[in-house]
């Protein structure tokens, strides 16, 4: 999975699907959030048995993927990179 998407944008869309997210799962794979790049967008998922969230952005897709990410850790990355478009790359 390959995508590029403005910094803002992303932080942004990680901040609003990460809010739902519980500060202590009882599954570890309930603090993640779902990417899924894909036809020019990028969906942001979390679901926690109880409450989830959605969110889908435009960006530049160069590889499809999905991947589940550490949503906690993806925001704190996301507020703290530079103001620029970031290429995210996932093997």
């Amino acid at each position: 999975m390959k995508f590029r998407v403005e910094r803002d944008v992303l932080a942004d869309a990680v901040a609003w699907a990460a809010r739902t997210l519980p500060s202590r799962p009882s599954l570890p794979v309930l603090a993640g959030l779902v990417l899924t790049a894909g036809d020019d967008a990028l969906t942001l998922s979390s679901f926690d048995y109880e409450v989830s969230a959605r969110v889908e952005v435009i960006c530049d897709v160069e590889h499809p993927g999905t991947t589940l990410v550490s949503g906690r850790l993806l925001s704190d990355i996301a507020k703290s990179l530079p103001a620029q478009p970031v290429t995210v790359s996932v093997e």
